[in-house]
């Protein structure tokens, strides 16, 4: 989703290079629809939500956490919060610290 006119074009580009990244889709309406929630989907194993910002900071809250989580609630899908600053020059994600256990446990 974007952050402000300026990162329209920035957030599609980042909603399709995170699709394509996991193996999955970009939701439609960037999952504002009642059925398919999150940015990007890959259906049984990920959700992301995409945030863009042009600025050198960007702030995740509880309720955005709280809301990808029960999104993926009953789908056994990790939730990521996919966020990129400075028009996508720096790129990290955030998951919760049961998604990261569960990487290391594999790894």
């Amino acid at each position: 989703m974007a952050l402000g006119s300026k990162n329209n074009k920035r957030w599609k580009k980042q909603e399709k290079e995170i699709a394509q990244k996991v193996g999955g889709k970009v939701s439609k309406a960037s999952g504002a629809g009642g059925y398919q929630k999150a940015d990007v989907r890959k259906f049984g194993v990920v959700r992301v939500e995409c945030k863009s910002t042009s600025k050198k900071s960007f702030r995740v809250d509880e309720k955005m956490i709280d809301k990808l989580e029960m999104d993926c609630f009953g789908s056994n899908e990790i939730p990521v919060i996919a966020v990129e600053i400075l028009n996508g020059k720096r790129k990290c994600y955030i998951i919760p610290d049961y998604a990261l256990d569960m990487l290391l446990k594999v790894l």
